[in-house]
């Protein structure tokens, strides 16, 4: 996946700030680097020692133990919490970092309950009654019983209560006996800490399994159906008139026979005889339209002809019937202003033919039209067709279509068109296109898809479904880097580091991609924001993966 030049720039301006908001070796005694070479600075600070000491209230002071380093999932929020092990009758402070999963913010409210129980002994809790600041609570646990423990951790805010269950743990009989336990921390080679998560748009997903369905990418047109758009054109050369709220403007919405102008004609008998000719020449050819029709539909019913032929029949019937109504209507105006004395005085009505939306306006009040002029042209958005064209080599990977999907261009949600939910196919043309060696594919989006931000006459990606549902390991798209080749993404292995994983990737599914290697199901990844994790690992000598609060 690429991103435009000015975007990158963009990507890294902020994430300069991020970091410089964060700090470096600042005057807030933020330490970077030590032997081991695991010091950053950061706004809360991360050492080996785990310290927690800042003028931001989120200190745990000098730790001579120790420390668990912990990140759980729940159903609302992320905890990504660090604290020393426990001993009897010494306090351990928490540093519990709560990040909601519906924006990835930090929870700015409520109250966080540490809880130890156990068969053994009586249970213990220890509170927090607010976040010492957004999004990290520091209760202080001094345990009073030695031996095995249940650790509970219970955020309750007005809109949720979510429980944390971090297992069995130690309460240790001396800090000598706690010095001696190896606590196995998962620890990535990328730090980017919360703070700076919360500061930039940032998220992340689990790879899970879920059934996707292979499809062929192509080009797409979104475009209104066969019988969703209509000219109106000037009936007589004359000069146009307004009706009193005004011609309709691109945009506006009309009803069909609804005025959007008015003409005053001069006819004489050659444009009389011309109308009459228009309207024989209609019927014509909606008789033979209809009779197309009629003959197409016994050969289908039959099996000698695929369902499309009959769709496309029925099509050319609809588009002959309305150019005969169209021709009726501009002979029966000149009647009207016949009836009315005509002449320069009279006016004929002009009346949108259809209900929609003004698509294009090619008219000035009072200006002089010519017969057959374009003046105003309507559409309705409630029918819209996706318009594709699939390459010839692509023809034998797609049989028997059943749907699509696509990405608006704005980013918006995928939408799907599904034959058996509301999409239908209206024609796959079997003529190769001599310039594009394409073939159509048009389906017609569910009434519910016709989306405001589907903009008629814009280009899309579809995707054509050509297989049956199969059930993979997925991520999002928006996770996958393509670095110079690679495509790449970035693992969450806890709260605040990360490790850069190369995948090997198959199908794409409305905005999600299968993984065929390089990820395990229960796995996160970074779904947004995977390039400020990107320049974090560029600057990791600066910007360390330790913690000094």
């Amino acid at each position: 996946m690429q991103i435009r030049t000015n975007q990158f720039v963009a990507v890294c301006a902020a994430l300069l700030i991020a970091l410089a908001l964060a700090g470096c070796e600042d005057d807030h005694g933020h330490e970077h680097g030590d032997e081991a070479g695991h010091g950053h600075g950061d706004e809360h600070g991360h050492g080996d020692d785990h310290g927690h000491e800042d003028e931001h209230g989120h200190g745990h002071g000098e730790s001579d133990r120790p420390t668990h380093v912990v990140t759980l999932f729940g159903e609302h929020t992320e905890l990504f919490v660090e604290f020393p092990a426990f001993v009897a009758g010494h306090g351990s402070e928490f540093a519990a970092h709560f990040t909601t999963l519906d924006d990835y913010q930090p929870v700015r409210e409520g109250k966080l309950s540490v809880v130890l129980t156990s068969e053994g002994s009586p249970g213990e809790r220890w509170e927090a009654t607010e976040p010492a600041r957004p999004g990290i609570f520091t209760p202080t646990a001094t345990p009073k019983y030695v031996g095995e423990r249940k650790l509970l951790l219970v955020l309750q805010t007005d809109e949720f209560t979510e429980r944390f269950d971090l297992g069995e743990l130690q309460v240790f009989d001396a800090k000598e006996a706690a010095r001696e336990v190896d606590i196995d921390n998962p620890e990535g080679d990328i730090s980017f800490l919360k703070e700076q998560q919360w500061k930039v748009d940032f998220n992340v997903a689990p790879v899970a399994r879920r059934k996707m369905r292979p499809s062929v990418p192509v080009n797409a047109t979104i475009r209104p159906s066969a019988d969703g758009e209509a000219v109106v054109t000037a009936p007589f050369d004359g000069r146009l008139g307004a009706p009193k709220e005004g011609i309709p403007q691109v945009g506006q919405p009309v009803e069909a026979g609804q005025i959007v102008a008015y003409v005053v004609p001069s006819l004489g008998a050659g444009e009389i005889s011309q109308l009459r000719s228009e309207l024989r020449k209609a019927k014509v050819e909606l008789g033979r339209a209809e009779r197309e029709l009629a003959r197409i539909s016994g050969l289908v019913d039959s099996g000698a002809l695929p369902q499309k032929r009959l769709t496309d029949a029925e099509s050319a019937k609809a588009l002959a019937k309305a150019e005969v109504e169209q021709a009726q209507q501009r002979l029966r105006q000149y009647r009207n202003l016949e009836s009315r004395g005509g002449g320069a005085n009279g006016r004929i009505a002009i009346r949108s033919p259809i209900d929609g939306t003004i698509a294009q306006r090619n008219v000035v009040d009072g200006g002089f039209v010519s017969s057959g002029d374009e003046l105003l042209r309507v559409v309705d958005r409630s029918q819209l067709w996706l318009e594709a064209h699939v390459p010839e080599a692509d023809l034998p990977r797609i049989s028997a279509p059943t749907g699509a999907w696509f990405e608006p261009a704005d980013d918006q949600a995928p939408v799907e068109v599904d034959i058996d939910d509301g999409g239908e196919l209206v024609s796959f043309g079997e003529v190769i296109d001599p310039q594009t060696r394409t073939a159509p594919l048009i389906f017609a989006l569910a009434e519910a898809d016709a989306r405001p931000n589907l903009r008629i006459g814009s280009f899309v990606r579809a995707h054509i479904f050509s297989g049956k549902p199969k059930e993979v390991v997925a991520i999002p798209s928006s996770a996958v880097l393509d670095e110079k080749g690679l495509d790449v993404v970035y693992v969450m292995v806890g709260g605040e580091s990360f490790e850069r994983r190369t995948v090997r990737l198959g199908i794409h599914d409305r905005g999600r991609v299968e993984v065929l290697d390089g990820l395990a199901p229960g796995e996160h990844v970074v779904s947004q924001g995977a390039y400020y994790v990107k320049l974090a690992s560029t600057a990791t000598g600066a910007v360390g993966h330790g913690h000094t609060h």
